[in-house]
């Protein structure tokens, strides 16, 4: 879905002024899943969306899932619970998790050591080990000004096809990391090589969001 113009709540991303780093940074996403992740119910929010977005994957996609030996990317993966959800939905797949924040990763690695958790490096968001059959973005997009861009950048990882899951139409005010908010009717027909093939709206526990 595409951003419906300019961010919505400007200054989002600038440095508190505190010392602190800016919002939504990478070093602000490290300290974020050591200090408030978990209080906020991160894990089980994260799990929660890629169950549901499993259960809502278009048919013409699922096989492409499905497929013995497929790999699969979790492209923004926190604390690897999506990862886990998508092993489990698929389990003829190699899946691994992407996340910028290397204290979510060390977590991620921790808990699920028996799948592959990679730190991007900030420049080409790991592509030279995460180019995957199918990539996943839950819930990330929200968190870039300019999420178009980022969007290509993760298209460009996947050989055959991209899911993304955003909040839709989110009340205002935004949550204070979220720089954009989504509208129905704005998904742009091409990111990169890819076009859309599917379009819908995903129902979630409303505990979660």
């Amino acid at each position: 879905m595409q951003s419906t113009g300019e961010p919505t709540n400007e200054g989002r991303t600038a440095s508190p002024g505190d010392g602190s780093p800016p919002v939504n940074s990478p070093q602000w996403w490290d300290d974020y899943f050591v200090t408030d992740w978990e209080a906020n119910h991160g894990s089980a929010q994260t799990r929660h969306f890629m169950e549901r977005l499993v259960a809502s994957l278009p048919e013409l996609a699922r096989p492409h899932f499905a497929r013995e030996r497929a790999t699969i990317l979790d492209w923004g993966c926190a604390h690897g619970e999506g990862v886990d959800v998508l092993a489990k939905a698929f389990p003829g797949a190699r899946v691994r998790g992407l996340d910028v924040a290397r204290n979510a990763i060390a977590t991620a690695r921790t808990r699920y050591p028996q799948h592959e958790f990679v730190v991007a490096d900030g420049t080409d968001d790991g592509a030279a080990a995460t180019r995957a059959d199918v990539v996943v973005c839950s819930n990330c997009l929200e968190h870039f000004e300019q999420p178009w861009p980022v969007a290509e950048r993760v298209a460009a990882l996947a050989e055959q096809v991209l899911v993304l899951l955003v909040p839709l139409e989110e009340q205002e005010p935004l949550c204070a990391s979220h720089c954009v908010r989504f509208a129905a009717n704005d998904f742009p027909q091409h990111l990169g090589a890819l076009h859309r093939v599917a379009m819908r709206r995903v129902a979630v526990d409303a505990a979660f969001w």
